[in-house]
């Protein structure tokens, strides 16, 4: 984690947490959230939906790694940078990695 955390990475986890709030409210999983941000534009902004899908894969993470490449067609979020409520598991882990972020918070 970088030494300081800016203002601009205050607003992304922000979404971050507002999108796991919004999960949470809606009975759709777990309280995590992400956001997935290129350019210092959010691409993406997902929750927990593994209540609501039954899906054991649609954690926050996976959620928002998946709509950024639909959203920008490619599934090199090289130079990205993802924010997540809650320390990644090891298949969200992997899944960043292979989406090639440059870092995460």
């Amino acid at each position: 984690m970088p030494a300081q955390f800016a203002d601009a990475d205050a607003t992304f986890m922000r979404q971050a947490l507002a999108s796991a709030a919004e999960g949470v409210r809606l009975g759709h999983g777990g309280p995590f959230g992400a956001c997935v941000v290129r350019e210092g534009r959010a691409i993406a902004v997902a929750h927990n939906t593994v209540l609501r899908d039954r899906d054991p894969t649609a954690h926050a993470e996976m959620n928002a790694l998946r709509a950024a490449c639909r959203a920008l067609g490619t599934h090199d979020l090289s130079g990205g940078v993802i924010y997540a409520t809650a320390e990644p598991c090891p298949m969200c882990l992997g899944a960043i990695a292979w989406a090639r972020l440059a870092r995460g918070f």
